[in-house]
């Protein structure tokens, strides 16, 4: 069962920047700890080349991918006796975002990754 749903999100995959002083455009490709392909990369953008000269952002030229948090929880008629359900956080992307909603009963297949919880604020 869906009991919570995040808003969708985009994600950076791939900025492309434009230096006016070589005329030259430079991509950088990003990948975090949800990817599947590549390790995760530096979360530094850019704004210099290693020349020193001032990097534009070509933000029709880059790529964004959509992403979304849901937790789901095991069913309760399920769950052993007088134990609580477990849940656990899926992140969905590209085309399986905004498919569901608290409320919904889904059975999910994919990669299990262990990640670090973050802290919430």
């Amino acid at each position: 069962i869906v009991t919570r749903a995040s808003i969708v999100r985009p994600k950076v995959a791939r900025t492309t920047h434009y230096c006016e002083a070589t005329n030259q455009f430079t991509e950088m490709t990003y990948h975090d700890a949800t990817s599947l392909t590549g390790y995760p990369t530096s979360t530094v953008y850019p704004t210099k080349d290693p020349e020193g000269n001032l990097l534009t952002t070509e933000f029709g030229l880059s790529r964004y991918v959509d992403y979304q948090t849901v937790t789901i929880q095991e069913m309760p008629e399920r769950a052993p006796a007088g134990l609580l359900p477990s849940s656990i956080d899926v992140v969905l992307g590209d085309d399986l975002v905004d498919l569901v909603k608290p409320g919904d009963r889904v059975q999910i297949y994919g990669i299990f990754r262990a990640l670090a919880n973050k802290a919430n604020n």
